[in-house]
């Protein structure tokens, strides 16, 4: 929360050390994926590289959004959402 409220929302760069190491944190727990489920950790991940296994949940959203207009979704970087489940 901290590298959200205190640092993306502030329009300051992210601590990209604690962000991996949440995930690391994550992953060690057990996490197989990891879902970047706040509209502002979506700007990390455009700016940055993350692990495959980082899901943008606006990625996911606009993929399915794509597809329920019946058109065929084009550029997304990991499988189908469909494939995921």
């Amino acid at each position: 929360m901290q590298i959200i409220y205190e640092q993306i929302k502030r329009g300051l760069a992210p601590d990209l050390d604690a962000f991996c190491s949440v995930i690391e944190n994550l992953r060690h727990e057990g996490a197989e994926a990891i879902i970047l489920g706040c509209t502002e950790l979506s700007l990390i991940k455009k700016q940055y590289s993350v692990p495959i296994y980082c899901i943008d949940s606006l990625d996911v959203l606009a993929e399915s959004t794509i597809k329920a207009c019946g058109k065929e979704p084009i550029g997304f970087l990991f499988p189908s959402s469909g494939d995921l489940l």
